[in-house]
């Protein structure tokens, strides 16, 4: 079932990216030659007019084949001839239906539970930093340092990740704001560092359902920078990551963590939105091959006034892609030991 799960979710965010791609092509009139579910052998192909679709039989992913992206083409309406702003627009489209598509995924989470942890400050715990400071229960935290705070996970991110230096906590207590440094305390039991309160919980509102939604989607987003910047800065390994194979382990995992089929949907839904975020922000890395790759390649044609050479731009994808497959591939072994090796 895990398998069945990563596979539907993974078509979805690939089938929204992919849409993206398609819909700002035929909006810019560019050519799209085909657009295809999943990959290999085609199984199924339909349209009679200058696109082709077709379902292929390897349900791993699908394209958007727009006429001249991978090189020179006499087709007045090829990418390769289009305007560097129309290219960025059709290039960027895919990752932004992936922000869009988690923002969704978020906002069906949220219409399902009945309430949140908010910022707002609830019991402050005695002989706490918290309880020796000018902050009282009701007061909102708005902001830790220089990061914003819009709810709970915010605030449970950010200390997670203090080394124990002083905060400066920014409140808000009946629209005016007050702010004070606050030095919190190492914590034995938990092992990490605390202020002492706890965060009063709330009941959903229309408008509390559509604010977390987005405020999740952020919140994804900066797990996925941390965990790139992690992974640039040499914190985190090539080990770490994951694949297709380490997806359904998670979704196993989840699965047998929740106790309803209801709490599965929802726990497997809040994944697909991190996911997508991930793959959207991913795709955005100015790396060969991906989108954001290419829109350097755009941008840098829009700045000079220069025209690249298709032929290069191409050739450089390529070798960019085959880089990627090899990533592909090692994350995907990796995956696999770490599954036999539990």
């Amino acid at each position: 079932m895990s398998v069945v799960w990563t596979i539907v979710m993974l078509l979805i965010m690939i089938f929204v990216h992919e849409l993206g791609h398609f819909i700002t092509a035929k909006k810019c009139n560019v050519k799209v030659n085909e657009f295809a579910i999943g990959m290999g052998p085609k199984i199924l192909g339909w349209g009679k007019g200058e696109t082709k679709y077709s379902l292929r039989a390897l349900p791993i992913g699908g394209f958007c084949q727009i006429e001249g992206e991978d090189g020179d083409s006499e087709d007045e309406r090829a990418f390769t001839k289009q305007k560097p702003i129309k290219k960025i627009a059709i290039l960027a489209a895919g990752a932004t239906m992936n922000i869009v598509l988690a923002l969704i995924v978020f906002l069906i989470i949220n219409c399902f539970v009945p309430g949140y942890y908010s910022s707002e400050l609830g019991e402050i715990i005695p002989d706490s930093p918290m309880a020796e400071s000018v902050f009282l229960k009701g007061d909102r935290i708005v902001k830790m340092d220089n990061t914003n705070i819009h709810y709970f996970d915010d605030i449970n991110l950010f200390l997670g990740f203090t080394d124990g230096s002083p905060i400066e906590i920014t409140v808000k207590r009946d629209g005016e704001k007050i702010t004070q440094t606050i030095t919190p305390a190492w914590e034995e039991e938990t092992k990490r560092y605390t202020l002492g309160f706890y965060i009063t919980y709330k009941e959903h509102t229309i408008g509390s359902r559509l604010k977390n939604a987005w405020f999740d989607t952020l919140y994804s987003a900066k797990c996925v920078i941390l965990s790139l910047k992690w992974l640039f800065t040499g914190k985190v390994g090539l080990s770490d990551m994951s694949g297709p194979v380490g997806i359904v382990v998670a979704v196993d995992s989840v699965s047998e963590m929740t106790q309803t089929v209801r709490e599965q949907v929802l726990s497997i839904l809040n994944m697909m939105g991190l996911i997508s975020v991930n793959l959207g922000i991913f795709n955005l890395l100015p790396l060969p091959a991906l989108d954001g790759g290419r829109i350097v390649f755009a941008a840098v044609e829009g700045i000079t006034k220069k025209k690249i050479k298709p032929a290069f731009e191409a050739a450089f994808h390529a070798a960019g892609l085959a880089l990627l497959m090899l990533l592909a591939l090692y994350v995907t072994v990796s995956d696999i030991q770490k599954l036999f090796l539990k």
